[in-house]
């Protein structure tokens, strides 16, 4: 039997209120309204979890959290060994993504760091990207054998 551990390394909590907001009438747009380095501490199988919301109406674009993760980068400017992004571009509904797999090796490397930022990219001039994020969140997946495995 597998059994599977879920701990929170770092955390955005965006409530309601808390939106990305933004007008412009210039093309092809991205802004980033959020960015937060988080240092690992351990091993493990690491997930980049977010929640957004596209607000309908006049949309012509989508919101997005990028992440990269990086060795021997404390501050997060390094060279990247990972990253990418969890889009949200249904309009009108809440979307619940969860990245692949990040998996940092034992022993640890020198400071390994993930970096998440919240973003809007507008496609075209004039109009609006209206979006909320919610409950974006590093965890780490360890895979623990509890009991020995079956059969044995």
């Amino acid at each position: 039997m597998v059994v599977l551990r879920r701990r929170r390394i770092g955390r955005f909590r965006l409530g309601a209120r808390d939106k990305c907001r933004r007008r412009s009438r210039s093309d092809d747009q991205t802004i980033d309204f959020l960015r937060q380095c988080i240092a690992i501490d351990a091993p493990g199988s690491y997930r980049v979890e977010a929640a957004g919301y596209l607000v309908p109406g006049d949309t012509e674009g989508f919101i997005v959290v990028r992440y990269a993760f990086r060795y021997d980068s404390a501050d997060c400017s390094g060279g990247m060994q990972a990253s990418g992004n969890l889009f949200v571009f249904t309009p009108g509904e809440w979307q619940h993504a969860t990245s692949i797999g990040l998996d940092v090796p034992a022993p640890l490397p020198p400071a390994p760091t993930v970096e998440i930022v919240l973003s809007s990219y507008k496609e075209t001039s004039g109009g609006a990207v209206e979006g909320y994020f919610d409950d974006v969140s590093l965890a780490n997946f360890d895979s623990i054998f509890a009991d020995g495995f079956e059969g044995n």
